[in-house]
């Protein structure tokens, strides 16, 4: 089930709850104008949830495993998955879920990203690599490599000169996204890291971790 809580304060309270996944939900997030939220599921599906109760949610189906993750472009009209299967799937946001499929990873996919001018994803996976995809071609780019073990999360800058990302290697890593090569290593961790995160004007990087 995904669940969309009211923010309004004093008086927090549950504004709507989306039924549909049969599994756990691993992601979600508005997607443009905010009146739509996409969400993944273990349950190797993708929806689409309408804000207005009328409208049936869309149901994307094509993954051959779990997805892990998932993203929207700024415009909304694209929705990237990541998925257990070792693919990532770019979906258009329409009723039939038209998409294109993306397979370089040899492991399973933990997360994905668009670059800020949507031209671009990020992703990351259990084959111990960062990926980068041209979304305009649907092409793979090029890999980040130095992580030794499973990579849980990434992330671009808000000016897409950088990468970070962080993983079961219990690193952070920041990385040059034009020449894909790595710039920074932090090993503060005691377990691994779970998500990275970049500030909104790029001067630092958040992560968390079972620690």
């Amino acid at each position: 089930m995904a669940t969309l809580v009211s923010a309004r304060l004093p008086d927090p309270s549950l504004e709507r709850a989306f039924r549909g996944h049969r599994g756990a939900v691993t992601g979600v997030v508005f997607l443009h104008e905010e009146q739509q939220v996409v969400s993944s599921s273990l349950d190797g599906c993708v929806f689409v949830w309408h804000f207005r109760p009328q409208m049936r949610p869309y149901r994307f189906v094509g993954h051959k495993g779990e997805v892990n993750d998932v993203a929207s472009d700024s415009t909304g009209q694209h929705i990237a998955s990541a998925s257990a299967d070792q693919t990532v799937r770019l979906w258009k946001n329409s009723p039939n879920g038209e998409s294109h499929v993306m397979k370089v990873h040899t492991g399973s996919v933990r997360s994905v990203c668009f670059s800020r001018d949507d031209a671009l994803l990020l992703t990351a996976s259990d084959d111990k690599t960062v990926k980068l995809w041209s979304t305009t071609t649907r092409r793979f780019q090029g890999s980040f490599t130095g992580h030794t073990h499973w990579v849980c999360s990434a992330a671009f800058d808000k000016e897409i000169t950088l990468a970070a990302s962080g993983g079961e290697d219990k690193t952070v890593r920041v990385w040059d996204v034009e020449r894909r090569v790595g710039l920074l290593q932090f090993q503060d961790f005691e377990t691994r890291v779970n998500k990275v995160q970049f500030h909104p004007d790029g001067s630092c990087v958040a992560a968390f971790a079972d620690d």
